[in-house]
């Protein structure tokens, strides 16, 4: 794959507009696998996980919501889904489910094409970046952060309740490490697109709500203590447990 920039798998059962994503993400020089059933994708994926997915929802053999939700079981790669349906509530249900974003149809290519490339920068980025080193206000050791029952090992990027490993998604986990480097700090819905998923995003600030509710969820399975925080018509915090 030589002068491509990463893989992308296409999860699409209508063939025209297969056609034309593979056209367009091939001339944005991303290398283009096309499946259209959904259990076909997801053997591919556990054989030869993408740098990115793009999937439709209505698809044959396993739908997309029931696709992306196999696909979290084992992966975080990016997954940027498509749909017909435009109510509020389908798109909440696909991020709910692990979706990093959601598009719906019709859809302008170019704006495909760019969040595409913003979901595959992303992937990208968090792979060269070197762990960002914790503030003072943090216990540290070897890039731990600790807040009470709240364990963070920023290197191995994973996370401990009450000493009970709590699996985080990619996305989930980098919003996380954002409130821990600056615990008490509020970050607004867009500072923390700006610095999870970059300046150039060009997706909702509703996809931040339901990536912090899931790890809010996660971590409330083993502490009653809110460690994320929202903050009415502010954004969010790291809140530091009650001595």
């Amino acid at each position: 794959m030589q002068g491509y920039f990463g893989q992308i798998l296409v999860v699409e059962d209508d063939e025209d507009i297969a056609r034309l994503l593979a056209v367009a993400l091939e001339s944005a020089r991303f290398y283009v696998e096309v499946l259209g059933d959904g259990r076909q994708a997801l053997e591919s994926v556990q054989a030869s996980p993408p740098d990115v997915i793009v999937m439709d929802v209505d698809l044959p053999g396993l739908d997309g919501l029931s696709l992306c939700r196999e696909v979290r079981k084992f992966s975080d790669v990016p997954v940027l889904m498509l749909s017909a349906l435009r109510e509020d509530v389908d798109k909440i249900v696909g991020l709910e489910l692990g979706a990093d974003d959601y598009l719906g149809k019709p859809f302008n290519m170019r704006e495909l094409v760019a969040r595409v490339r913003a979901l595959h920068r992303r992937t990208q980025s968090r792979e060269r970046a070197e762990p960002p080193k914790p503030t003072a206000q943090a216990t540290t050791d070897s890039e731990v952060l600790e807040f009470g029952c709240l364990k963070i090992d920023v290197a191995a990027r994973a996370v401990e309740v009450a000493g009970v490993s709590v699996h985080l998604t990619a996305t989930e986990f980098s919003l996380l490490q954002v409130l821990a480097q600056r615990p008490g700090r509020v970050f607004s819905r867009q500072q923390l697109l700006d610095l999870v998923w970059g300046p150039e995003w060009v997706g909702t600030d509703r996809t931040v709500d339901v990536h912090l509710r899931r790890a809010r969820s996660k971590l409330l399975e083993h502490s009653h203590h809110e460690f994320v925080e929202a903050v009415r018509g502010v954004g969010y915090k790291l809140a530091l447990a009650q001595a």
